[in-house]
């Protein structure tokens, strides 16, 4: 039989979780500046001073979730890396995985795309390390690809936008492509993720084959 102060921790921490779940809806429905405590609250089934307890505010919150969020996804995305054996693959695995984490976490780029919109004014330094990781696996993957010939030289950044930026929108967007599909209003049928998966990785890995210039 739990003891008063094991309950008490119980009790605490079930109160942490439900404030970070609700924290991560409101997040990513109205953005930092837009959410609000009291919902946040409400939404957690907590009282409000609650938040100012465990997380010091609305900013301790929000560093709380995106930063357990980020490191998540990260390690996700690293364990399903690792699993291939050369950078094609792992670009490749890259790709699938975020669609993973955007059908299995449906507020982490909503939130995330909020914040980026918001210049990431509210990312603690600490945070943004963090964030930047997922730029780093990206690169060194490149960087790999590049010193064995398998990819032609590209800019790291560049390649990172447009891998990522298409796979966000295409999140993003899925509410608004569902919405439209029921309504019979799309001009052509919406792909799936794993077919929009398997277009972007054609599209990435052919446009990082070398050419006959790269080659000689």
């Amino acid at each position: 039989m739990a003891t008063p102060k094991e309950r008490r921790e119980r009790d605490s921490d079930l109160t942490k979780e439900a404030l970070r779940r609700a924290g991560r809806e409101v997040f990513a429905r109205q953005g930092f500046e837009g959410a609000r405590t009291r919902e946040i609250a409400e939404t957690a089934g907590a009282n409000k001073a609650l938040i100012s307890y465990h997380f010091g505010g609305k900013q301790g919150l929000f560093t709380a979730v995106v930063l357990e969020d980020v490191i998540d996804v990260k390690a996700s995305l690293r364990r399903a890396m690792d699993g291939a054996d050369s950078p094609s693959g792992k670009l490749a695995a890259f790709m699938r995985e975020m669609a993973e984490v955007a059908r299995e976490r449906p507020t982490f780029l909503p939130l995330l795309a909020r914040e980026l919109m918001s210049a990431g004014r509210h990312l603690e330094p600490h945070v943004e390390e963090e964030f930047f990781g997922f730029f780093h696996m990206v690169r060194d993957t490149l960087r790999e690809g590049i010193e064995t010939g398998e990819f032609r030289p590209v800019d790291p950044h560049a390649t990172h936008i447009s891998l990522i930026g298409g796979l966000v929108w295409f999140g993003l967007t899925e509410p608004l492509r569902e919405r439209t599909a029921a309504e019979g209003l799309p001009p052509a049928p919406s792909p799936t993720w794993p077919g929009y998966v398997e277009h972007m990785r054609q599209l990435v890995l052919r446009g990082l084959a070398p050419t006959s210039e790269t080659a000689k």
